[in-house]
């Protein structure tokens, strides 16, 4: 086998062509970054976000109300008071049987602006409607009857 000796010419020629395969590789990259770039701002991704930032820092810097956030603290006693009067008031008269109402009272529950000390009470009333849900009334009681025990002003006059 005869050894082939490389020339200066022979790697002037290699580090020619790496050098225009790597001009390539950059350029392609570019442009799929313009491409991307371009897209995004049609599409209105890039747009809607630095609006909504803008929106935010704007009302923090002039005082404005934030959307979502409020500004008062909230009376807990308060807050206490109306979520027990509101669960009660949704779950009154229900015997926890009805799978098609489950479905919507779980939404309601869901919906409601709670203490902190009562997401258990929340949480089980759920898992109870979702039992219903599933043709598990029995185990559904049994766990609103824990509740009724546990938390004497929950669904007072309901027998189940």
């Amino acid at each position: 086998m005869k050894k082939s000796k490389a020339t200066e010419k022979d790697i002037h020629h290699h580090l020619r062509m790496v050098s225009r395969l790597n001009t390539i590789l950059a350029a392609t990259g570019l442009l799929a970054v313009l491409v991307l770039v371009a897209w995004l701002k049609w599409s209105g991704v890039l747009t809607d976000s630095v609006t909504n930032s803008t929106s935010v820092n704007a009302s923090v810097q002039t005082g404005a109300a934030t959307p979502g956030v409020q500004d008062e603290p909230i009376d807990q006693d308060e807050l206490t008071k109306d979520y027990k009067s509101e669960l009660n008031n949704l779950l009154e008269g229900y015997a926890f049987e009805d799978a098609s109402e489950a479905s919507a009272l779980s939404v309601k529950i869901l919906d409601l602006t709670l203490p902190a000390d009562f997401r258990v009470v929340q949480l089980e009333t759920v898992i109870a409607l979702d039992e219903v849900q599933q043709g598990q009334s029995d185990a559904a009681k049994e766990r609103i009857k824990r509740l009724q025990t546990e938390y004497n002003w929950y669904l007072p006059d309901t027998a189940l």
